[in-house]
């Protein structure tokens, strides 16, 4: 089923931050969400937004590249609520690896704007 808005906004906003969003915030966000017909423009606007926040709580680049298992695994946790697969495991890992631009900023968008993420 997919999330409503005021889920999707208030689930990520947690997920990023760690602590719930204010009630006034998410029924902004909320109306912005409905009033746009894009959603993906809308969620990546929010996503960069919230990423770019200096609350957020994304480790490290230097804390994922010390261990990329357990950053993977929190990361799927975090985001799926499950611990990702071996292929998923092994895929993410050997991507983290094989690219020194990648940061943990752009997995955490890559997985927020999921269309598994989407569906709950």
């Amino acid at each position: 089923k997919q999330k409503s808005n005021t889920q999707y906004i208030s689930i990520l906003y947690a997920n990023l931050f760690q602590t719930p969003i204010s009630t006034s915030d998410l029924t902004d966000l909320s109306e912005v969400r409905i009033a746009v017909g894009d959603k993906q423009v809308v969620d990546e606007l929010i996503i960069n937004n919230y990423i770019n926040d200096t609350n957020v709580q994304i480790p490290t680049n230097q804390t994922m590249r010390n261990d990329i298992e357990q950053f993977v695994e929190d990361t799927y946790i975090r985001f799926f609520l499950r611990l990702p697969n071996a292929y998923e495991k092994h895929f993410l890992k050997n991507t983290i690896e094989s690219d020194p631009d990648l940061t943990p900023e752009l997995i955490y968008s890559a997985f927020a704007t999921s269309n598994e993420y989407k569906f709950y």
